[in-house]
């Protein structure tokens, strides 16, 4: 059956009708014929949650209600899912009673993610045909045009003109211009900064037909015919090529990971170049009848596709996993043409199709639309080369098949990323002022005055071209032009003077000859333009000289850097990174040897070693050397494993001053790549101030309403909600093939890579690593402690309760553990296992401290923190952040919403109900066994326990009945004094718990206890200055305790109900 007839056998029906006030939307519950049970499974899973989704992305617009009946109600959603071919169908059809009607068709595989793609097709019917979304913005105007030609007339030798193709910009907003047998890179206002090709600059090679470029820096260009790619790690490195199978390849996506994704339609095949260079094929295909036209990079190590059947971008990781989609509202005329996708780094994104650029938010809604007629000269974008846009200005360039650059300014998006430069905003009006036939040569002139002002020399030189055309023999263009081409020689000439500098200092007179011919060539022509020219001559005099009194430069024998990792940043500060070996083998002595380096963009300036005052003939000497890199390295999101470091050894030979440069390759790793050798590396991916970890974590801030009634810490109550929360979102546990934590774990020599939280809660699938870091990431944005703890070949964590260490006894049971630290109880949680709820987590996280711990087996292991001769790690991560600082937070880059309550909740109850029968069900069972066979001194013990029990879990009767019964049983045991006085004080019964508590200090004036809760309870009457004597004691005996409690040395004044946000207070069992 073809995939029309299979289309037509579904039928989703969405009728909405207009009511007064918000639109309503009522769907019954769904119909779902599915052969297969897994697929029904996974329809009962997924359908209520995209209905869910649907209701909270509508929220704005229309009211939807779910099942039942529609009661009169005007407005209706039947869904039907049929399975065909182990594949499951859906259309959704929408009808109004007003006449509205269109229709949506998905027919992908099903993936983790399929119920926001089915919420989005929902939504897009609603807005596309019954509220009929509008852009909402402007769209961009047009900032200048540039004929290519003024680009390529200087230094290019027999390569020729070339022929631009294709256009990129980097990290820092630069443009890049592949054209064809090299690469040019400029400004944005055209400024040639460098030709690119290495020894391509002297032949022709046709290396440079694509051109793409990571957030390293690293160029990556797809050769004519599909047939290699080429690496190009900095601009003065040579192309490295890099064979592809079969020659079909036409385009491509290079990744923020530093992958290219190319298409291959002939073979209906992806390719995936990986940053070493491995190549392998990746499948971007998201149902098995399409295969996709059109690919970009997305933020965030992201690939979209344009699926032409859906009418959708199809969003995958670059492993060819499908995590998403976004249905665009394009305009029905658009969607046929489709031919680039424009991601910014916000998620939001620009389409290019035949007739139109138009923009649009991260969840489709449409912001602006460009028809290219508006464009003046532009008339279509049918044919168009390329399009790429500049996320630091706002700029969108637009390379036409006439070798023109159109610039393009988002004035919009310009003035949210700050104000707009002042020239602009005039190249802009006077740019409109031109009109379609830009023929006005005073519009013109005033346009180059101001170029030549800001020393753009190509679009003033391409401008004063256009005046002289529409009024030859002008003499001001003539000036104008003749000022432009003594500008390009002079670059010439400075370019040509360094390389011949260069050339005699790292190479010597003989072999720096040609170098310096060039040179003096061009400083002749520029004579010749500018007879007379003092600085001109001075320069060939200058450089005569220099070349004359040329020596033998000091050798750079050897250079050794070891590899770097962002996270450790910091670290390089102060440790030597490698080593420079210098040997010179001049007859004569040089003085004052330094060694200067510099990485790149990570370093503001080179560091320089301390000076060699003295090296003799033939001697050598070794440096060892340092890279004080900034936090700038902390955003490298792709490996550089040719990262350029320019090593430049300064020295006197003669009392004159020298040096000799040289670029070396090293390797600069992704910000989310570390090795194992110290787990508090880890630490660095803790990273609270996300905006979805923050976002999902106060979701689930609030506790349970029951639980919430209880004596237990808020933060232990707020950890199993969040740990629920993200069991039920839903995370597959996928170990790394290449590079597992059970083979690294402890190694320095293999390089693993940890997800960012947000990458975890996103893809639904990580290791233990980063399913770890998410919820450390989780717990400390809402200002819970966590640890990172590791046992043989795995990495867990633990979370700071709050409850007091005299507690313990409370969370130690057969299967449950609670670590002592700091003055308070931590839990360990594995975290893989989320998906069978926080009191799971918690008791495998139990067996793995009692196996590996110091005491293993033991029922109550002590000593984990600072234990070094057992096998589990416990790393605070609040310990670590000296060393491994969080990396930073990222723009928000696309859409998210947490699992709804209803999801949340049945898990959340069962962790709940664990709780309750693990601390008191249990306990409290035990206890009442145990009683039975007791002494009287034993049963003291036993009777203030039930009684903590009882108090802590809303049933203080009970908790009252079992402290009279052991004050009964022995007037003079104080504790049960202190624990009555407890249970008075969260009854907020502070005059009460004081009398109690003074038959305690009457008999012990030291109790710290009886001496804390007095604190308590005088705060809790508004006694601040009485308060805070009683912290005073506790403070001196007991620092670590007090230090718990800050709210009693000067906090803000509160009743009970209030201090229930503050730590739990002590309920001891034994007499202190």
């Amino acid at each position: 059956m073809n995939l029309r007839k299979l289309f037509a056998v579904v039928a989703m029906t969405i009728v909405v009708i207009a009511i007064a006030g918000a639109t309503t939307i009522h769907i019954p519950d769904p119909l779902v014929v599915m052969e297969s049970r897994d697929l029904q499974r996974e329809a009962d899973e997924l359908i209520p949650r995209a209905l869910a989704e649907a209701a909270r992305r509508l929220d704005d617009y229309a009211d939807i209600r779910i099942g039942g009946a529609a009661r009169g109600a005007e407005v209706t959603i039947q869904l039907i899912v049929v399975e065909s071919d182990s594949q499951p169908i859906v259309t959704m059809q929408l009808t109004s009673s007003s006449g509205a009607a269109g229709t949506y068709n998905y027919g992908s595989s099903w993936v983790p993610n399929t119920y926001q793609e089915l919420a989005a097709g929902i939504v897009y019917l609603y807005l596309e045909y019954v509220e009929e979304i509008q852009p909402s913005g402007d769209p961009p105007e047009l900032l200048s045009v540039l004929r290519l030609g003024s680009l390529y007339q200087v230094g290019l030798g027999p390569i020729g003109a070339g022929y631009p193709i294709g256009l990129a910009v980097d990290a820092r907003g630069e443009l890049l211009i592949a054209m064809n047998t090299y690469v040019v890179r400029v400004d944005r206002y055209y400024r040639e900064l460098a030709k690119i090709g290495g020894r391509f600059l002297d032949r022709v090679e046709s290396f440079a037909y694509r051109i793409f470029t990571s957030p390293s820096g690293e160029i990556t260009t797809l050769g004519t015919g599909g047939t290699s790619i080429w690496r190009i790690p900095f601009d003065e490195a040579e192309p490295r090529a890099v064979p592809l199978p079969g020659n079909n390849v036409y385009g491509g996506a290079l990744a923020t990971d530093g992958s290219l994704v190319m298409l291959d339609p002939m073979r209906q095949v992806g390719l995936k170049a990986s940053p070493d260079n491995s190549i392998e094929p990746i499948n971007l295909m998201s149902n098995p009848y399409i295969f996709p036209q059109v690919i970009a990079a997305g933020p965030e190590a992201t690939l979209w596709t344009w699926d032409a059947f859906e009418n959708r971008i199809v969003i995958f990781d670059v492993d060819g996993n499908r995590i998403g989609g976004i249905i665009p509202l394009i305009p029905y005329e658009d969607r046929g043409s489709v031919n680039r996708l424009v991601p910014y780094s916000d998620g939001t994104f620009a389409i290019v199709t035949m007739d139109h650029l138009l923009k649009f938010d991260r969840s489709g809604r449409p912001e602006w639309s460009l028809p290219a007629q508006d464009v003046p000269g532009l008339g279509s974008f049918y044919g168009q080369t390329d399009v790429a846009f500049d996320p630091t200005t706002g700029i969108i360039y637009v390379l036409s098949s006439g070798q023109q650059v159109f610039q393009l300014l988002d004035v919009e998006y310009a003035r949210r990323l700050g104000s707009i430069d002042p020239a602009d905003l005039e190249i802009l009006a006077l740019t409109a002022q031109l009109g379609p036939g830009r023929n006005s040569p005073s519009v013109l002139k005033e346009l180059a005055r101001i170029y030549e002002r800001l020393e753009a020399w190509e679009l003033a030189s391409d401008h004063w071209r256009l005046v002289d055309s529409f009024v030859p023999g002008d003499s001001e263009a003539e000036m104008g032009m003749r000022r432009a081409d003594v500008e390009f020689t002079w670059r010439e000439v400075v370019a040509s003077i360094n390389r011949a500098e260069r050339s005699l200092k790292e190479l010597g007179p003989a072999n720096a000859r040609p170098e310096y011919e060039k040179a003096l060539q061009a400083i002749e022509r520029l004579i010749h333009l500018v007879p007379g020219d003092e600085e001109a001559l001075r320069q060939r005099e200058d450089l005569q000289v220099l070349y004359a009194q040329a020596y033998k430069p000091l050798e750079i024998a050897n250079i050794e850097i070891e590899e770097l990792f962002p996270s450790l940043y910091q670290q390089y500060q102060a440790q030597p990174v490698g080593r420079v070996v210098v040997r010179n083998e001049n007859e004569t002595v040089a003085n004052n040897v330094r060694v200067a380096v510099q990485l790149q963009q990570f370093m503001s300036a080179p560091w320089v070693s301390d000076a060699l005052p003295v090296m003799t003939s033939g001697s050598s000497h070794e440096f060892e050397i340092r890279l004080p890199l900034e936090s700038t390295v902390l955003h490298l999101t792709a490996t550089m494993n040719n990262a350029p470091l320019t090593v430049t050894i300064q020295y006197e030979l003669e009392n004159t001053g020298r040096e000799v440069v040289t670029v070396e390759a090293v390797v600069v790793h992704r910000n989310t790549a570390l090795t194992w050798d110290d787990s508090g590396k880890l630490a660095s991916f803790v990273i609270p101030t996300d905006t979805y970890v923050r976002e999902f974590s106060s979701a689930f801030s609030v506790v349970d309403r029951t639980a919430g009634q209880w004596d237990i810490s808020e933060k232990l109550l707020r950890a199993m909600r969040i740990a629920d929360a993200v069991g039920s979102h839903g995370i597959e546990y996928i170990e790394d093939p290449q590079s597992g934590i059970s083979l690294i774990l402890g190694s320095a020599s293999f390089v693993d890579s940890v997800n960012y939280p947000r990458t975890t809660l996103r893809y639904r699938q990580g290791d233990c690593d980063d399913t770890t870091a998410l919820l450390c990431s989780l717990y400390e944005s809402v200002s819970i402690g966590t640890a990172i703890m590791t046992s043989p070949g795995h990495v867990f964590m633990a979370f700071d309760t709050g409850e007091p260490t005299q507690q313990q006894w409370m969370f130690t049971s057969d299967q449950t553990i609670a670590i002592p630290y700091t003055g308070t109880l931590w839990l360990p949680v594995e975290t893989t296992i989320l998906h069978d709820g926080f009191q799971a987590a918690w008791e495998e996280g139990s067996r793995l401290v009692r196996s590996y711990g110091p005491d293993s087996g033991s029922s109550v292991p002590a000593g984990i923190p600072t234990d070094g001769d057992d096998q589990i790690e416990f790393l605070p991560v609040s310990e670590q952040r000296e060393n491994y600082p969080e990396l930073p937070d990222l723009p928000l880059s696309f859409d998210f919403s947490p699992p709804p309550d209803t999801l949340v909740s049945p898990l959340h109850a069962t962790s709940i109900d664990g709780l309750q029968s693990t601390i008191y069900d249990d306990n409290v069972a035990e206890l009442e066994r145990s009683l039975r066979s007791q002494s009287d001194r034993q049963k003291l013990r036993t009777l203030n326990q039930l009684g903590v029990l009882h108090a802590r879990f809303s049933q203080p009767r009970l908790a009252q009945s079992s402290f009279d019964d052991a004050i009964d049983l022995d007037p003079d045991y104080t504790t049960s004094y202190i624990n009555l006085a407890n249970l008075r004080i969260i009854n907020d019964e502070p005059i009460e718990a004081i009398a109690l508590l003074t038959e305690v200090t009457d008999r012990r004036p030291g109790s710290v206890l009886a001496n804390l809760l007095l604190a308590q309870a005088n705060q809790m009457l508004g006694n601040q200055s009485e308060a805070r004597e009683f912290m005073v004691i506790v403070e001196d005996q007991a620092p670590e305790l007090a230090s718990q409690y800050p709210h009693l040395s000067g906090g803000a004044v509160g009743r009970a109900s209030e201090a229930q946000a503050n730590p739990i207070l002590p309920w001891p069992v034994d007499e202190e």
